[in-house]
């Protein structure tokens, strides 16, 4: 098993203790650095979410309008007809003209106060990435501290067995 002292990785300004066989490059060092808390954001495509949100306000006008026939076509239908835009004329139901009044104004509310950044760079995010998908390793807060430690899957495991088997402070 590794020991935490002889193997313990010491960067400038760090919080990472790596007692792994993993070397880890300065990416998974500053990613690390970040805290078990931290959480990347991305860009939100708030015109998708649009085009999707007045796809659906159109199913419900449909279903308003045609009452509980189904909307939906059968294959031969879909093969033989074009793709219809066609929306109901007027509107049909105040309850949901209201409600799509109020989705629009809380995605555009949504849109002021979301992040328009990312808040990792792309050799950073493929570290995470990296570290996420690595089943070999065991990520871990440090008891006291605030630091990080990486340690082998098998260590740690080992290291487990060892403390759940001292009879000393378990019984069975």
């Amino acid at each position: 098993m590794c020991s935490i002292a002889s193997d313990y990785n010491q960067y400038e300004g760090n919080n990472v203790v790596n007692s792994s066989n993993m070397e880890l490059d300065h990416y998974y060092i500053q990613v690390l650095n970040k805290g078990l808390t931290f959480v990347p954001t991305c860009p939100v495509d708030f015109f998708s979410i649009q085009l999707h949100l007045q796809r659906f306000f159109r199913l419900l006008r449909l279903k308003i309008f045609f009452g509980d026939i189904s909307t939906q076509p059968t294959l031969l239908m879909r093969r033989l007809s074009s793709h219809s835009t066609w929306l109901p004329p007027g509107p049909l139901d105040p309850v949901l003209d209201t409600f799509q009044r109020l989705v629009l104004h809380e995605l555009e509310q949504l849109a002021v106060k979301h992040p328009t950044f990312y808040n990792l760079s792309t050799m950073e995010s493929r570290a995470l990435q990296e570290l996420k998908n690595n089943t070999d390793l065991i990520i871990k807060p440090v008891d006291k501290g605030g630091a990080v430690v990486v340690m082998n899957r098998d260590d740690y495991i080992q290291e487990a067995q060892r403390q759940l088997l001292d009879s000393r402070f378990y019984q069975r």
